[in-house]
């Protein structure tokens, strides 16, 4: 669906406010107004969660269906007057929410997460209004496997320092995370990373349990330039050649390359 009437319908809920105009109407609630913005064609997939903060509380938070997406079938969000920050998370989650930030559980790669945080909202009237967009907080690591067609006699890991993000931020947020490539087709393997904010990443290679060999991936992708603070993440692209026992990294359309040794 398009986004060019995705309004929560909430404009005139001011006029019927429960407060009349004798009374002290900085005790009335305030109802908040999403409006996407211009950089928004169509949701994600998935659901929307909704997070309202004051600070580092939790103000508000509730979790839209697909088909309430779909079909803007929202209810009202009404809040106590304030400064408040307001975060739009798209996608399917497996993640738990602790505070105010998302994270990922032990073993599991990073969820297709699409968000936009507003801070510092002006919620001190009768209606509030945030424009919401769908910027891309996961970087897919695709990896090609050379030669191709070729059965990997190893497994191959990413694991690092960041295992979520901050929802008011959506900086990354620390905790240990460590996940296995999945394979998509022949010699194809693909995982999902959240942002970053070190060179922590770690490419494992593994036959078993065994640790083989670990390649600095993090160090080597921030030597090609890449942009971990960008609003929507790229993907990244890896070679790893066994015949001539190189990994190649790849960050729109630059490629660096590096030889390894490993004993299989």
């Amino acid at each position: 669906m398009t986004y060019k009437c995705f309004i929560l319908p909430l404009a005139c809920l001011a006029a019927f406010c429960s407060c009349s105009i004798k009374e002290d109407r900085r005790e009335c609630p305030c109802y908040l107004e999403l409006v996407a913005d211009e950089r928004m064609d169509a949701s994600p997939e998935g659901r929307l969660m909704v997070s309202v903060f004051e600070g580092t509380r939790t103000e508000f938070r509730t979790v839209f269906s697909s088909r309430q997406v779909d079909e803007s079938d929202f209810g009202e969000i009404s809040l106590k007057r304030g400064y408040v920050d307001v975060n739009a998370l798209w996608g399917v989650f497996h993640g738990v929410v602790r505070g105010c930030n998302y994270m990922l559980p032990e073993g599991s790669q990073m969820d297709s997460l699409y968000a936009s945080t507003r801070r510092g909202v002006d919620a001190t009237g009768e209606l509030a209004r945030a424009s919401i967009f769908d910027a891309k907080q996961f970087c897919t690591i695709g990896m090609n496997l050379l030669p191709e067609g070729v059965e990997s006699p190893i497994t191959l890991q990413i694991r690092g320092n960041v295992a979520g993000l901050d929802l008011r931020t959506l900086r990354p947020a620390h905790g240990p995370f460590r996940a296995r490539a999945q394979q998509t087709e022949p010699s194809r393997f693909s995982l999902r990373v959240p942002r970053q904010d070190d060179d922590s990443l770690m490419l494992d290679f593994l036959q078993g349990e065994e640790l083989l060999f670990s390649f600095e991936l993090g160090r080597r992708i921030i030597e090609m330039d890449y942009d971990w603070t960008a609003e929507s993440l790229e993907d990244i692209e890896l070679e790893i050649d066994y015949a001539n026992a190189r990994i190649s990294v790849i960050v729109g359309g630059w490629e660096m390359s590096w030889a390894y040794s490993i004993e299989i």
